[in-house]
């Protein structure tokens, strides 16, 4: 079995989620996503306190901007931090994805468009799109069958990356670490 890592399903700070309010109390993603619904405009992002970080045992996630960051390269893909994530907001992918989803919300147009400038808004061009019949829409949310998308082979042109009107799909290449984290990480170490 193809070994698996974390990944975010959230791009805050690119879509400028504003704060319902300004959190004063324990910094724990936990805490704060029980105080009505979280201190994010939008319900379903990353917190950015860092409960993932504490529970993940092998040094490959930090916060940077109030959102987590994930080093592949470290990651182990036990699942720990996805299981603490209060805003399921962190997924289990095969570490050779090749399209991941910035986006946990299960929200539609409006609801998203009020909060996010890249959230989802569920208007299905990415699995109208696909040619591996990996993407669907469970429950309102946008998932990929990894297995299936990796299946398809070189063919796949990632047309659902091309598709998205919102650019939360997004080639693998361009996701998890930001360049100058991975700078700063190599210094570290």
């Amino acid at each position: 079995a193809e070994p698996h890592i974390a990944s975010r399903r959230c791009d805050k700070v690119n879509g400028k989620v504003l704060k319902r309010y300004n959190y004063q109390g324990m910094p724990s993603c936990t805490s704060v996503a029980l105080l009505m619904n979280g201190s994010d405009a939008c319900s379903w992002s990353c917190l950015g306190y860092g409960d993932c970080v504490e529970e993940c045992s092998f040094d490959a996630m930090f916060i940077e901007n109030n959102l987590v960051h994930i080093n592949p390269n470290k990651c182990t893909g036990c699942s720990s931090c996805v299981k603490t994530c209060p805003r399921s907001s962190l997924e289990l992918v095969p570490k050779s994805y090749r399209v991941a989803i910035i986006c946990a919300t299960k929200e539609k147009l409006k609801t998203v468009t009020d909060v996010c400038g890249v959230g989802c808004i569920n208007c299905s061009k990415c699995i109208k799109v696909c040619p591996a019949e990996a993407i669907s829409n469970p429950e309102g949310r946008i998932e990929i069958d990894q297995k299936k998308c990796l299946a398809y082979g070189t063919e796949c042109n990632k047309a659902c990356v091309e598709a998205c009107p919102r650019k939360i799909l997004r080639a693998t290449q361009k996701i998890n670490i930001p360049p100058k984290s991975i700078q700063s990480l190599d210094k570290i170490q």
